[in-house]
């Protein structure tokens, strides 16, 4: 791993850290500010650290004391994929929700630019897939 690649997977880790500690100041301040964040499963396609914000703010709303635990970490140039595995309880519902998500990040000078994921839609918690 490059001097750069080890800086970009410190900046997600500290992203991720920041995140699961209900963090959001210090989440966002890891994001460029014309940073772009797309959620294709959900629809979601913003621009800007305060959309950003805004929609890390609505989630945890949503799902407070969300979780999000890295099963894989790739550092690759400018890009980090994840693997987690997204878990928590709906608010309104008390339902819980367990989504294995992937996250591609792209980053410039060690600030998040670009970033999409993609996971099942929430739902009723899951189990794992079972080796076979």
């Amino acid at each position: 791993m490059s001097n750069d690649e080890a800086k970009n997977r410190a900046s997600i880790d500290a992203f991720w850290q920041a995140w699961n500690e209900e963090r959001l100041d210090d989440a966002i301040a890891l994001y460029a500010p014309d940073a772009r964040l797309r959620h294709f499963t959900h629809g979601i396609d913003v621009t800007g650290t305060k959309s950003i914000r805004d929609l890390m703010a609505m989630s945890l709303a949503t799902i407070p004391g969300r979780r999000s635990d890295l099963s894989a970490v790739f550092s690759v140039g400018d890009h980090v994929i994840t693997e987690n595995r997204f878990h928590g309880t709906m608010a309104d519902s008390g339902q819980p929700v367990t989504n294995n998500i992937c996250y591609i990040f792209q980053l410039s000078m060690e600030r998040l630019s670009n970033s999409a994921s993609m996971g099942r839609p929430y739902g009723p918690a899951t189990r794992p897939p079972r080796a076979v």
